[in-house]
């Protein structure tokens, strides 16, 4: 499945090298409430920052992000005690509508939608190892101008090396470069 994953997200980066409308956008910075374990929410919840680089066409998408979550568990006598710090690196791919809307977002003062089926390869400092994750992001803003724009998310998925579910909500400023 891992290889499967990798192949897919090589493929979808090649597709958008060849596509006549890449889009560019700037993430800086995408600020989330995260729970890396669904199941077990109270004990391992948190937030996290992180800022990103995504190309693109309105159906395809690879994002390069890079941040840090902490997390703690709340049902701790000694919370202090159980913050975790996780950085890491990650690479997305998806096919689904990314920033988009029936117009392919040519309107100042519009709705767009993100609707993405995805996978992603994370690169987690801590503890130093690779996990692969598939999931979902749906993600809403209202465009202002071409250039700068903010847009709120939902983000969840399975992640294949831990077994366990995963949820992110948050907002993200967002720049277009090709704007």
């Amino acid at each position: 499945m891992k290889w499967f994953l990798s192949f897919l997200m090589a493929t979808s980066c090649w597709g958008m090298a060849f596509s006549q409308e890449i889009r560019m956008f700037l993430d800086a910075p995408s600020i989330y409430f995260h729970s890396p374990n669904l199941e077990a929410i109270t004990n391992n919840a948190g937030m996290g920052i992180d800022f990103g680089f995504g190309a693109g066409t309105h159906y395809l998408m690879t994002r390069l992000s890079g941040g840090t979550a902490v997390t703690a568990d709340f049902e701790s006598d000694e919370i202090e005690k159980s913050f975790l710090w996780l950085p890491y690196v990650r690479l997305e791919a998806g096919a689904g509508l990314w920033r988009t809307n029936g117009n392919k977002c040519a309107h100042h003062d519009s709705n767009a939608f993100t609707v993405l089926p995805k996978a992603s390869l994370m690169y987690a400092f801590e503890p130093g190892e690779m996990q692969f994750t598939v999931g979902a992001e749906l993600g809403y803003f209202r465009i202002r101008d071409y250039f700068r724009n903010m847009e709120l998310f939902l983000d969840g998925g399975y992640n294949l090396d831990t077994k366990t579910m995963f949820g992110t909500f948050g907002f993200r400023n967002f720049l277009n470069l090709r704007a």
